[in-house]
């Protein structure tokens, strides 16, 4: 993906058809443009469509079949917790209502304990674990019903790189598990957070 350009962009990208291994752009005629490459970029979700490029505005691109594809900035660039944000909730009475936080601290385990709200029936929320050094434990995803469930990952990045829309590189994981479970449903959010899973537990 390299080829794409220097530019710091993320979201989506709109490519035409392309030699993709040498990242030539080529016009109606299968030639190369003449001045160089354009690097084209498409902006989400508000569907406005914008291009980069050294040389100028071609119509025949404008027709040519395109590739949406998902850049996302494969890197550790964003909004992670740490203590000092899960301290900030500290002593706080635990309300009802999506995105609502509560924490915390398990003095035996050494640990903290930040839990959200993902949904407005109060079915799932998300647990961060952050032990006294500072250092992030688990996230567990808990399900609460007439059984509970407890489901724990650690992987962060690729559930990311799976919802990422952009700016999310200011949101804390647990809004974009919000946005996601308001889309397509709780359930889904459960499916999608499963294949990560590396221990479960359940109570009745």
């Amino acid at each position: 993906m390299g080829w794409l350009g220097d530019e710091a962009y993320t979201g989506w990208w709109l490519l035409p058809e392309c030699d993709r291994n040498c990242g030539k752009l080529l016009s109606a005629s299968g030639m190369p443009y003449e001045y160089g490459n354009i690097y084209p970029k498409a902006v989400f979700p508000n569907g406005e469509i914008g291009f980069h490029g050294r040389n100028i505005f071609h119509s025949d691109f404008m027709i040519r079949p395109c590739i949406l594809l998902n850049v996302y900035r494969d890197k550790n660039d964003y909004r992670e917790y740490d203590l000092a944000y899960i301290q900030t909730f500290a002593g706080k009475e635990r309300r009802d209502g999506i995105g609502e936080r509560c924490v915390y601290h398990d003095v035996s385990l050494k640990k903290w304990r930040l839990i959200i709200q993902l949904d407005a029936e109060r079915y799932y929320f998300l647990s961060v674990f952050i032990g006294e050094d500072g250092r992030l434990d688990k996230f567990s995803l808990d399900e609460e019903g007439a059984a509970d469930s407890h489901y724990e990952f650690k992987e962060e990045r690729e559930i990311r790189k799976k919802l990422y829309v952009a700016g999310d590189e200011d949101k804390y994981l647990d809004e974009i598990l919000i946005r996601y479970a308001a889309q397509y449903g709780p359930q889904c959010l459960k499916g999608l957070i499963l294949p990560y899973v590396t221990a479960q537990f359940h109570y009745d």
